[in-house]
């Protein structure tokens, strides 16, 4: 029955694929590695997207930004994008939504 048990292990770590044991390695999460976002929400103050490509509208009530194969919105009141470091872009302030557009919502 242990060897069992071992095999059954080792299939299980088998049949993932090589970006969710680079994850799993790096400790991140799986979705950065497959060109996707990743986005963080602190309460009501906070927001932490990963994966941004680039910020394309910025304004003290609008945050939009460019992922890979999305558009993300934050609305709010007196929001300040506090940091843009490696892809991970952190914006503060009253945060009213988050919202992913459509294609057909994008105005730029």
């Amino acid at each position: 029955m242990i060897k069992k048990r071992g095999r059954d292990l080792k299939e299980k770590k088998k049949k993932r694929t090589l970006s969710e044991r680079l994850a799993i390695d790096l400790d991140m999460p799986p979705e950065l590695l497959s060109g996707g976002c990743f986005i963080e929400i602190r309460g009501r103050n906070s927001v932490v997207v990963r994966g941004c490509r680039r910020i394309l509208t910025y304004s003290e009530t609008k945050v939009t930004l460019k992922l890979k194969r999305e558009t993300v919105e934050v609305t709010g009141k007196r929001l300040t994008c506090i940091s843009y470091l490696a892809g991970a872009v952190s914006v503060e302030g009253y945060i009213d939504s988050v919202s992913f557009l459509r294609r057909e919502d994008r105005e730029i």
